[in-house]
Order: C-alpha cells, then structure tokens, then sequence
C-alpha cells in the first residue's frame, strides 16, 4: 500500500503531464473522468480511508498538511481538476472525524463502515451552497421529506464541487421539527440533472 509521500511523488508526475496541455484545460466546461482514474490510480481516493483499514486518514492533526500537499500538487496541473478533488477528503472526513456516536452508535457505526468502503473506489463531492448563504450551512433553506427509507429533498443550490463526476454528493437541508439542518449523501453517479430520480 503506497503512502502520502509515494502517492504525492505519483501524483507530481501526473500534474506534470496536465500542465502540458494547459491552454486546452482552461477551455474545458466539463470533467474528463480520465484525470481522476489517474488519480484514483495513483492512490489518492485512499484520502478517504482510516490508516488501520489501509488508507491514509490520521486524524486531521496528521492528514491536513499530507493531504493540502497532495492538492497543491494537482493544482500545479489543474487547478479545476484539484478543487475537486480535494472535496473527496474533506466530504469523508465528516464521517471519519467521528468514530462513535452516542445516540444509534450501531447505526452510525454501519454507515460510517459504507462511507470508508465505498472511499476506496469511489469519488466524493459536495453541494451544499445556496443562494443567499454565504456558504453557510447552517442557512440552508431545502427541505427534506421522509420517504419510504430515505428522504426527498428539495431546494435550490448552486454550486457543487464534483457534479456530473462524483458518485455521492453531500448535501444539507432541514428535517421538519429539527432545530438544526442535517447532513445527507446523495448517489448521483451517471443520475439525470433535472431532478426527476
């Protein structure tokens, strides 16, 4: 299993490698998977995953200053291409940073447990931004609704880190009778963009 420096390395070679094609990437208005198959490759989605389950995730004390390195790295050769990535730990790391929980520890214990699994191999992103708030999460404005064994949301955001290539977004929206907005995850790998799934 490569570590932070061995990936780094790797992945200073591929910035290289985007850096030549500089003037086309600045034209881009879309993605091209290919880049982060390259980083997925080079190690880098191991971000996501705790050392002790075999990634390189040590507490943010430890992980921080690895990790920036790792996306200053990318941003040498495309800055698009490592904002995105860096969402990818930083989305993760809401559920590493918190091992155990005391009200549904079981539950919690099982979705973190899915969270690192699916870390491995697949992209995470975020789009929590809404008109009007500052960033600020805590302003959100969508509603979630249960349904069935999840929740329909609804609202109005506008921006998100990683759409139309990651797996699952992380999103907020506010829960009738919570004082507080919670935290949800959407799959929306290869999912319409017009709401209707």
């Amino acid at each position: 299993m490569p570590d932070a420096q061995e990936i780094t390395a790797t992945l200073h070679a591929i910035a290289q490698d985007f850096s030549t094609d500089v003037i086309a990437r600045q034209k881009r208005s879309e993605l091209d998977p290919a880049d982060f198959k390259r980083l997925s490759q080079a190690g880098f989605l191991l971000t996501g995953v705790p050392v002790e389950q075999g990634g390189l995730w040590q507490g943010p004390d430890k992980s921080a200053r690895p990790y920036a390195e790792m996306v200053r790295t990318i941003a040498h050769g495309d800055p698009s291409v490592a904002l995105v990535a860096s969402m990818h730990p930083a989305v993760t790391a809401f559920f590493l940073g918190v091992p155990v929980v005391d009200d549904a520890p079981a539950a919690w214990a099982q979705q973190r447990q899915w969270v690192i699994e699916s870390a491995r191999t697949a992209w995470w992103g975020t789009v929590t931004s809404e008109p009007g708030s500052g960033g600020d999460i805590l302003r959100t404005k969508s509603v979630a609704k249960p349904h069935a064994d999840q929740y329909l949301l609804s609202g109005d955001k506008h921006f998100g880190s990683g759409s139309g290539h990651a797996d699952y977004m992380i999103t907020t929206a506010r829960v009738a009778g919570s004082e507080l907005p919670e935290l949800f995850f959407l799959e929306n790998k290869d999912e319409p963009w017009d709401g209707s799934t």
